[in-house]
């Protein structure tokens, strides 16, 4: 963890005026290390499953795009929130935490050129065209147009009715309905044209946390039901709400519909097709699955297993038998892996912030991760594109910085 106290030092003595502040980039490399550091020290301090100590390594594609994008002025790399991450990280055993998403701060004015939203600062987004790059655009705010299916929406206190944005009805307003029902549909260029009809203008919606209840918005209100405990009857509308209602690490076993302890292994259990057991039947304890019967500790990384039965655990597959980690662009791949997901998808940027992304397939004739076409690339069928291809480009993906 040395890395970790040094990042937040670091912080410290910027925060007291110190003139030598780090490289971005290379800001964001120790970062990359930070974070690897951190997942690996929690595999013996917090239980958590030796997956998490195989690092990718931080010359992997979703780092160095995002190295790129820092080196473009696209986004902005923020120290004390790449602390926060770490630190909330650490406290709480989290191999991985929201706060990781402020990291990189957009720094693009509307206007400017972008690849991705994340690029653009504040609420803009990027709208994209035929070509990469893309234009940041403010969202536009109450009273202005707007379209009902559109890759840009209204700006967070608005949604858009019959073509104009319009605010979120308040709590005591009358009401026809609220945010659950809809707002509008966003869609990119090139995505599914066969849109939902926009609904007839006229609606007023409820503002996000209210319900439109006999005509009025109203405060949507939680009552959390006590827990209960080992033993206790166990009750809800699904196998998932019953286990949320017991204490700790139990769970509601419905064959009794009581509470009870997840079992250990060599411990007998419903059979179940690997790690993916029966909602209301989770039987085994945290890194075990059940297999013919029985509570068995999942494979760890590195170790054999049968590719009949799958006992790698999330983030890891069975390849020529042994747990690995898909390979990415460029490395070796058997076209057969994974049910023909053989190689691994690769994000615009590692901090799980949902930008897109390029994904990649294994030629069958080179037996190589080759990358699918980006945004605005030639193409001749969808299987080329991350997205779809229209008329010989493919819509969809992410524009190179």
């Amino acid at each position: 963890m040395t890395r970790f106290f040094w990042l937040a030092a670091a912080v410290m003595l910027t925060a007291c005026g110190s003139s030598a502040p780090r490289d971005p980039v290379e800001a964001l490399l120790g970062l990359c290390e930070d974070l690897a550091a951190e997942r690996c020290s929690q595999v013996e301090r917090c239980g958590a499953h030796p997956a998490e100590c195989m690092n990718e390594g931080c010359d992997a594609p979703a780092w160095q795009r995002t190295a790129e994008r820092i080196e473009h002025g696209r986004v902005r790399f923020d120290d004390q929130a790449a602390a926060a991450c770490l630190r909330l990280m650490h406290d709480q055993c989290a191999t991985s935490h929201p706060a990781c998403a402020d990291v990189l701060v957009g720094a693009v004015a509307p206007g400017g050129a972008c690849g991705v939203n994340g690029d653009c600062a504040g609420e803009a987004v990027c709208l994209l065209g035929e070509t990469c790059p893309g234009t940041c655009v403010a969202k536009p705010a109450v009273g202005e147009a707007c379209a009902w299916a559109s890759d840009l929406p209204c700006r967070p206190d608005a949604y858009c009715d019959g073509g104009t944005c319009v605010p979120f009805a308040q709590p005591g307003a009358t009401c026809n309905g609220d945010v659950s029902a809809g707002i509008g549909v966003i869609v990119g260029p090139g995505e599914d044209p066969e849109l939902p009809p926009a609904p007839p203008p006229g609606r007023v919606l409820c503002d996000y946390g209210l319900r439109c209840v006999e005509g009025r918005c109203a405060e949507t209100v939680y009552s959390p039901r006590p827990e209960v405990g080992l033993g206790d009857e166990c009750a809800g509308s699904s196998p998932l709400d019953r286990t949320a209602t017991c204490a700790g690490d139990l769970f509601c076993d419905d064959r009794t519909g009581r509470c009870a302890r997840p079992g250990e292994e060599g411990d007998g259990c419903p059979e179940t097709s690997g790690s993916f057991a029966v909602a209301g039947e989770l039987p085994c304890a945290k890194g075990l699955a059940c297999f013919a019967g029985v509570c068995t500790r999942m494979a760890a990384p590195g170790e054999p297993c049968d590719g009949s039965l799958d006992r790698c655990p999330g983030g890891l597959h069975c390849i020529d038998g042994t747990c690995s980690l898909l390979p990415h662009v460029g490395e070796a791949c058997d076209p057969e892996t994974n049910f023909g997901f053989a190689c691994s998808p690769d994000f615009v940027d590692p901090f799980d912030t949902m930008q897109g992304g390029t994904f990649a397939w294994c030629d069958p004739e080179t037996r190589t991760c080759v990358a699918t076409a980006g945004y605005g690339e030639a193409c001749s069928a969808d299987a080329d594109c991350t997205g779809r291809c229209v008329d010989g480009r493919c819509a969809g993906g992410v524009c190179a910085p």
